[in-house]
């Protein structure tokens, strides 16, 4: 199977064949050290339904998503990417279309047990402290494991994450923009070459892929459109010093959670 790289339509950006076949094909399991799985992606029933064009529009849905943010205490600016009322970002004249997947791992020495405590506020690795400590962060949105967000750059902000993007070998800067990015809190265990490859099983906590849920739906009501969801890793296939996330990411358990919202959402909307 042919690389991200090497099938991405320049002239369209954007990958071949329908919204469907594009999150098949960028789904694909994520294995240690950057093997991607050859098999196409299964999609879950929601994300399935999203992108086949049988679930609820995002457009119907952005007054009861609002009532369901301000109900949880949320903000829209400083904690799910921007207001529901802007646009997402462009790269030229093309609007956003993708939703990406990272993870970004905390290390741990070599045989190191993982945290007890990992999926608790107690977690050092939980806290997203102030907005950002640098002037560019790394991402549009950080996820902890307790289910806190925090917003990097608003998602109507172009701002390359992958090598895909930023590598003078990849594609380019002109495709920023019509990426936004995700990182969600791991911790990794060391090998003995150094390299963090081991990832907790699962990799993500519940209250984690509710969040990124909640992001997914936010960003399309944004778009209009169901944004095709991708993986760090896969997008970045092939291409020198890439990258390896996300690990041990249940693409069935974020289906189930994107799901239940848009059920709540839109109750008459197909997602079992």
């Amino acid at each position: 199977m042919k690389t991200a790289k090497q099938v991405f339509d320049v002239a369209n950006l954007s990958f071949p064949g329908s919204a469907t076949d594009q999150a098949r094909f960028l789904l694909r399991t994520v294995r240690p050290l950057g093997n991607v799985d050859p098999n196409l992606a299964t999609l879950p029933a929601a994300l399935a339904a999203a992108l086949g064009g049988t679930l609820a529009k995002p457009s119907t849905l952005k007054s009861a998503l609002r009532q369901h943010i301000q109900a949880a205490g949320l903000d829209e600016k400083t904690q799910l990417g921007g207001s529901l009322d802007k646009p997402l970002g462009k790269a030229g004249s093309k609007p956003t279309l993708y939703f990406v997947i990272h993870d970004t791992s905390t290390p741990m020495n070599a045989g190191k047990p993982f945290p007890a405590d990992m999926d608790k506020a107690s977690w050092s690795g939980n806290n997203l402290g102030p907005p950002t400590k640098k002037a560019d962060p790394v991402a549009h949105m950080f996820v902890n494991r307790v289910g806190e967000s925090r917003t990097g750059h608003d998602y109507e902000v172009g701002h390359g994450a992958t090598k895909l993007e930023t590598n003078s070998k990849g594609l380019g800067t002109k495709l920023v923009g019509r990426f936004i990015h995700n990182e969600l809190v791991q911790p990794r265990v060391l090998n003995k070459k150094g390299i963090d490859e081991f990832a907790p099983d699962p990799g993500f906590s519940a209250p984690q892929l509710e969040r990124l849920a909640l992001l997914y739906v936010s960003a399309s009501v944004r778009a209009g459109e169901w944004l095709i969801p991708a993986y760090h890793c896969v997008l970045d296939e092939g291409i020198k010093d890439g990258h390896d996330d996300p690990q041990k990411f249940s693409l069935d358990d974020w289906g189930k959670a994107v799901g239940d919202l848009v059920g709540k959402l839109a109750p008459a909307a197909p997602v079992a």
